[in-house]
């Protein structure tokens, strides 16, 4: 019990060291983020519209924002000591940029709700109780973040086949169907585009977003890629570095489980496909990838210690980062450039 005191007292420092240097909770909740906290079912069915129903009573989005998904972030983490008491793979998942630190940088970010129902789901299969309620954290996760479907659901449904078939089939069905369902008939209506383009706190071009195509979600990224690559390498080759030495001490310490386990991870690179914010693609998998090592009981592989160390002393770094840039905090810390 006093471990895990300790490991929950870090990782709320370790969230709220990016809040220290915001200086407040409203700034450290970016307007783009923000903007979604709008979008709500009023006027009608709308991607990633479930949230912002939720805080429709709250009245300050940014506040909301802070505050549900600080208290997502910390469930999630005390999610992670109950799959398993290693301490090793504790120190991992405190002492990296990926984790407590972007999630705090990252404050208000529907991925901090999503990456709970992951772990809620996780450890339900892991102690083999309430199955049938995992379809139905996927539709809220569905409903949440589109983006689920790529780096959750997959996992989850391997992990339920073996367990209980009928709910991991479920689990996709209700996942595909949702998904389609966004896909199709999640645009905003015109009536809600003029209403919340009206507001002078809503950012247009995030509320444009809702309404990309994919085939123009996966231009976008190629277009930025183009344009960004040569001009801040180091957006492309840290974030990549980083997932690399997780991913070889993941593969090391699960070398004993079945293949389709192992890389069922991995459909999370699909995210890099769909958008350019890589730092935020990375910290999803880094959990992810940690996650799936307490949840099998294992523990970092010998051969990777030395690597799992480097990786541990990276936290100096500061958070990973949110959005297109690695490492912006302390970009910021030391050229006075803005954060975001």
């Amino acid at each position: 019990m006093r471990d895990r005191f300790f490991f929950f007292v870090v990782f709320v420092v370790l969230f709220l060291i990016p809040i220290v240097y915001f200086g407040s909770l409203g700034d450290s909740v970016s307007d783009w983020v923000a903007s979604y906290y709008h979008v709500n079912y009023t006027y009608g069915f709308v991607r990633r519209g479930l949230v912002g129903t939720l805080a429709l009573p709250f009245g300050d989005v940014k506040r909301f924002a802070f505050w549900s998904t600080f208290m997502a972030s910390l469930l999630m983490a005390l999610i992670f000591t109950f799959l398993t008491e290693d301490r090793r793979l504790w120190l991992l998942f405190l002492l990296s940029p990926a984790t407590a630190l972007h999630l705090g940088f990252d404050v208000g970010r529907y991925d901090h709700f999503n990456l709970l129902l992951m772990a809620v789901s996780l450890l339900l299969i892991n102690r083999r109780k309430y199955l049938y309620v995992i379809p139905f954290l996927t539709a809220l996760g569905v409903l949440v973040h589109e983006a689920y479907v790529i780096y959750a659901v997959p996992v989850l449904t391997v992990l339920l086949w073996p367990r209980n078939r009928r709910v991991a089939i479920l689990n996709g069905i209700v996942s595909l169907s949702l998904v389609f369902t966004v896909v199709m008939w999640g645009d905003p209506s015109t009536q809600m585009e003029r209403d919340l383009l009206s507001r002078p706190e809503v950012i247009p071009d995030a509320i444009g977003a809702l309404s990309a195509s994919i085939k123009d979600t996966i231009f976008s990224n190629l277009f930025y890629i183009r344009g960004e690559v040569l001009r801040r390498p180091w957006d492309f080759v840290l974030p990549a570095l980083i997932l690399s030495g997780y991913t070889a001490v993941y593969l090391y310490s699960t070398r004993d489980l079945p293949l389709c386990v192992r890389v069922s991870p991995f459909a999370g690179l699909l995210l890099f496909a769909f958008g350019y914010d890589y730092p935020r693609w990375v910290s999803i998998m880094v959990i992810l990838l940690l996650f799936l090592m307490a949840f099998f009981g294992v523990t970092v592989h010998r051969k990777v210690r030395k690597l799992s160390f480097l990786l541990m002393a990276t936290t100096l770094l500061g958070p990973l980062g949110a959005g297109h840039y690695a490492f912006p905090l302390l970009e910021a810390l030391i050229f006075g450039t803005p954060p975001y």
